[in-house]
């Protein structure tokens, strides 16, 4: 069953509901040679960014840091909320409300683990607004929408 077409400020209330509720997303690097990397991770979302945390001798961490830029998605394939961004890394202790507003989003707390681990701070590109991408073919039963979040959309997000 395919569903209608959602209003535009239905798809930005749905991509802002989903920033706000969801707990994972999926992050993908790259690494020097462009080997795409992909990895589940919990996140916290505070209005305009995103913060991920992975152990700093993580592969993710490797490619994050080296080209300050990510793409994450979350949601189900056919209604996906995807975030392209630059990416800052901010070590332990550098930032206490960053770590604690993490733990308490996520409940994964990296403090307390022996490995050192890293926070990212994903800040979308053209803040803005959902922007809704139709497939050109999508499957019979697929309702191919795809919420591109930007940072120019972020802000419209809240109108």
């Amino acid at each position: 069953m395919q569903l209608p077409p959602r209003s535009r400020s239905q798809r930005k209330a749905d991509a802002l509901d989903k920033l706000r509720t969801e707990v994972d997303l999926w992050v993908a690097s790259a690494s020097e040679d462009a080997q795409p990397y992909l990895v589940p991770l919990s996140y916290s979302w505070d209005g305009s960014k995103l913060t991920v945390a992975t152990a700093r001798a993580s592969r993710t961490a490797k490619n994050l840091i080296r080209s300050g830029r990510a793409r994450a998605a979350l949601g189900p394939t056919r209604d996906v909320v995807i975030i392209e961004g630059s990416v800052e890394a901010i070590v332990m202790g550098a930032d206490p409300v960053i770590e604690e507003r993490h733990a308490q989003a996520t409940g994964f707390d990296p403090r307390n683990f022996s490995d050192e681990y890293i926070y990212f701070r994903i800040t979308p590109r053209d803040p803005g607004v959902a922007r809704i991408k139709r497939t050109k073919r999508p499957p019979a039963d697929a309702t191919g929408r795809v919420a591109r979040l930007t940072s120019t959309t972020i802000a419209r997000l809240h109108e």
